[in-house]
């Protein structure tokens, strides 16, 4: 049950009447402002004043929710954070404000992905929100990058996959995508890299040299793996036993 400042503060903020609701905290200093709102007939649920401030692109009351202690972290029911409220939309100088605040403040919420295996970057591509995108790129450029948790797509991918038709900007923003390299690939490219490593493999094909990214948890494990000296002497030692193999 909201209390009565509750009440009022959510009303403030649904209307967007940013200065009216920044009074309101700087009035009620017991004010707690992780309280939970849920409004079923507009398919919202269990969403907090910071989430909605987000959403209706208001930087100032962010910033102030934040300072009197709006966690960034929270979820709503379907494990959106106020990240993800604050790219679905226009993106005015307003909204990247607040995009960009909240990453600054919590970078991982760039990263953070809701329980349908979404990152903010998603959600943009669905919506075919270009400019969002590369506001998003702009603060990591990985972002292009960033696989669907369910899926394992790219954003280029899930664009295609929703839309019939590549839109120009788009396809610009997001830069065409064929093949996601695969471990192997990566990993042949690591060697050919390493002069150390590829001094006995002379003629491997020219396009190993080009860089290729694809950011999982496990080829991000792999290739720390690989920077490790440990790792590069054991691939060497597997390397001379495959050799005398092959002399035999």
């Amino acid at each position: 049950m909201l209390t009565a400042p509750q009440r009022n503060l959510m009303s403030l903020i649904l209307g967007k009447k940013t200065a009216e609701a920044i009074a309101c905290l700087e009035k009620d200093s017991t004010l707690d402002v992780n309280y939970i709102v849920s409004m079923p007939k507009n398919n919202l649920h269990h969403f907090t004043p910071l989430m909605m401030a987000a959403s209706s692109a208001q930087p100032s009351l962010v910033f102030a929710l934040v300072q009197r202690g709006a966690k960034l972290d929270a979820t709503d029911l379907g494990g959106k954070s106020a990240m993800h409220y604050a790219v679905v939309g226009k993106l005015t100088e307003e909204r990247k404000q607040v995009i960009n605040l909240l990453a600054y403040l919590k970078r991982d919420l760039i990263t953070l992905a809701d329980s349908f295996g979404n990152m903010p970057m998603h959600l943009v591509v669905m919506l075919g929100q270009a400019d969002t995108a590369q506001c998003l790129i702009d603060i990591d450029s990985n972002a292009k990058h960033f696989l669907h948790e369910k899926t394992f797509k790219t954003p280029f991918q899930i664009y295609c996959d929703e839309h019939t038709t590549l839109d120009a900007t788009m396809a610009e923003v997001l830069g065409k995508q064929d093949k996601v390299p695969s471990l192997q690939f990566v990993s042949l490219q690591k060697a050919y890299k390493n002069k150390e490593l590829s001094e006995e493999v002379p003629g491997l094909p020219e396009v190993l040299q080009h860089q290729s990214q694809v950011y999982t948890p496990t080829l991000t494990k792999f290739l720390h793996k690989k920077d490790d000296r440990m790792q590069e002497n054991v691939l060497i030692e597997k390397r001379k036993k495959l050799s005398k193999i092959k002399e035999h």
